[in-house]
């Protein structure tokens, strides 16, 4: 029987945190998504700002999403961001537009 209590608890707590995933989830999932479907760097940019206080808020409010996990999803969210940046500026182009100074509006 206590084993029974103690299984019990453990997958409570199991269900508990996926619906909290679940929530997090779907709060984070349009900005992710425009930021992976991202043409070009400006709507990157835009949608970085926006998640990054989600995350923030997450992290503030959430059991579950601490220092491992968030680590975790901001790594693999730079790779993302990281290759979209690779695939339109080379070092030469931004070396050279770098010398050229900054662009009048």
């Amino acid at each position: 029987v206590k084993r029974f209590y103690a299984e019990k608890l453990r997958i409570n707590r199991g269900n508990n945190e996926a619906q909290w995933n679940h929530k997090y989830m779907k709060i984070i999932e349009s900005p992710v998504q425009t930021i992976e479907r991202a043409e070009d760097l400006k709507s990157i940019q835009m949608n970085v700002g926006v998640l990054m206080k989600t995350l923030s808020n997450i992290f503030e409010s959430s059991r579950f999403y601490k220092e491992a996990r968030m680590v975790s999803f901001l790594d693999r969210l730079l790779q993302v961001i990281t290759l979209k940046i690779k695939k339109r500026i080379t070092l030469g182009k931004a070396l050279s537009e770098a010398s050229q100074g900054p662009r009048s509006a």
